[in-house]
């Protein structure tokens, strides 16, 4: 497994992400998934220490994550792959929509700061939804 040494910016239309590339064979008899596992959710999303942020996250934040921060991508019949984290999606059902994202949250955070960039991330899915009509 080679991973990059450092978190680089990437730009993916009006958003930036901090991307870290990680590219691995798998041994014989191993699928994607197999590796996918221990890294899902990764800590940005799902907290560090991942057993107690994930217990904190199921007791406190009250909501099904759906898809979020899940690995999205492609599997080839030739055993390639590629995936990402989802770290913005949003979820609709019915009349109902719900739109993701985060921010991470460190000992030095400043939670209005954190809240800001959060709702700058959502703006995007927001924005999309507003002008989404459910089909009649």
């Amino acid at each position: 497994m080679v991973a990059a040494s450092a978190p680089a910016p990437r730009r993916v239309g009006q958003l930036w992400h901090l991307e870290t590339p990680i590219a691995a064979t798998l041994r014989r008899g191993q699928g994607p998934c197999e590796l996918l596992a221990p890294l899902h959710p990764t800590p940005a999303l799902g907290g560090d220490p991942r057993q107690a942020a994930q217990r904190w996250l199921r007791e406190e934040e009250g909501l099904a994550r759906g898809a979020y921060g899940a690995p999205l991508g492609w599997l080839s019949p030739a055993g390639e792959a590629a995936f990402l984290v989802g770290i913005r999606s949003a979820l609709l059902r019915g009349p109902e929509a719900w739109a993701f994202a985060g921010a991470g949250i460190v000992p030095a955070s400043d939670p209005a700061a954190e809240w800001a960039e959060t709702e700058l991330k959502l703006r995007p899915a927001l924005e999309a939804l507003d002008a989404w009509e459910e089909p009649s």
